[in-house]
């Protein structure tokens, strides 16, 4: 995990301009860029409202920017993007004249069915860098998980099961990123009453993936489990009691300080590694709404996915946004039990 804390500096302080002033805006993208002073400059904010947009520039002391088009691009080297899905395709275009020298970073999902796709797409291909902000993937714990299980401590990965952590497309790039991004061969749903669901997803090589809900954002509850040849990773210790005993239980757990959380720790037989989040201290001292632990750690992993833009250092750089228009199409395909994921029929929308 990147630490935003660390001397490695980008050559240079690179200009950002910030599209979208929603919920996402500001409780993620302004804070998260905020932290990261020694790195970007927000040079502007935009909304298509006045009325929301400057109060909001006030307040973090940015320009506020009405309309695109009067809007000097030279200057800026990366636009962030978190607009509804209809509005990706208008703000592209505003935007294609400086596309060959402009790194766009855009927000999940990219597009909700094939005809938006279809629209962004083409328009994404023609900037000189697309990183999508799919950063669920990137949670402390899911990425200090991937590690242990890099390292070949549970032996070969057989599946994860995600607990009320899994939403649609974030729940099958967090599956998807235990197997190196593979397309999914399967799919199936269960429902369990009127509320909870499984979806399951297969892939060729034997490995699964579950997602357990329902989904709940606002807090962290439940969590993650994979299962391996030779090990678990759980977050509940208690699973040592039901698991065969031919095989190592390892624990993953938050730390705290004084009732804060602080970063994770995953320990078992011969293996015992912490990531401490130094950067919350930063964030926690910012004036934003949502500061809830979850979206803290949704913080901490989206300052990842805004590093790797200028540095090769993350898994994001290998999750385009062909990567990301497949996972919220097949998600939500396999969410409204269809039977048979036609993923050809997908490919022209995200080849």
């Amino acid at each position: 995990m990147a630490d935003p804390s660390s001397n490695t500096v980008l050559p240079g302080r690179k200009k950002v301009l910030i599209v979208g002033a929603g919920r996402r805006g500001q409780n993620s993208l302004l804070p998260s860029f905020r932290c990261l002073p020694d790195h970007f400059e927000i040079s502007g904010l935009h909304a298509r409202t006045a009325e929301k947009l400057l109060p909001i520039a006030r307040k973090w002391n940015v320009p506020a920017v009405t309309h695109l088009s009067d809007f000097d691009l030279s200057t800026i080297d990366l636009v962030a993007i978190s607009v509804p899905t209809k509005q990706n395709a208008p703000v592209l275009e505003a935007l294609l004249p400086h596309a060959k020298r402009l790194r766009i970073l855009i927000d999940t999902p990219i597009a909700w069915n094939v005809e938006e796709a279809a629209q962004t797409r083409p328009l994404l291909e023609q900037f000189a860098g697309v990183t999508v902000a799919e950063d669920h993937m990137n949670f402390p714990f899911h990425s200090l998980v991937r590690e242990a299980a890099i390292s070949g401590i549970i032996g070969r990965p057989r599946s994860v099961s995600l607990f009320n952590i899994g939403y649609l497309y974030h729940g099958l790039a967090i599956i998807r990123s235990f197997a190196s991004f593979a397309p999914v061969k399967s799919a199936w749903r269960r429902l369990l009453g009127s509320h909870a669901k499984i979806v399951g997803y297969e892939f060729a090589d034997g490995f699964t993936g579950t997602l357990i809900g329902p989904y709940r954002r606002q807090e962290k509850v439940g969590g993650i489990l994979l299962e391996g040849s030779e090990g678990i990773i759980s977050e509940a210790p208690m699973d040592a009691n039901y698991i065969g005993h031919k095989r190592k239980m390892y624990v993953l757990q938050p730390t705290r300080s004084e009732g804060q959380l602080t970063g994770y720790r995953i320990f078992g037989p011969g293996y015992d590694v912490s990531a401490e989040l130094a950067q919350l201290r930063t964030m926690r001292a910012l004036d934003f709404k949502d500061k809830s632990e979850i979206n803290l750690i949704q913080n901490c992993a989206l300052m990842d996915v805004i590093l790797s833009i200028f540095h090769d250092q993350n898994m994001n750089r290998n999750y385009g946004y062909t990567q990301a228009l497949y996972d919220s199409l097949v998600s939500q395909r396999a969410d409204n039990g269809e039977k048979r994921l036609d993923l050809l029929e997908l490919l022209p929308a995200v080849a």
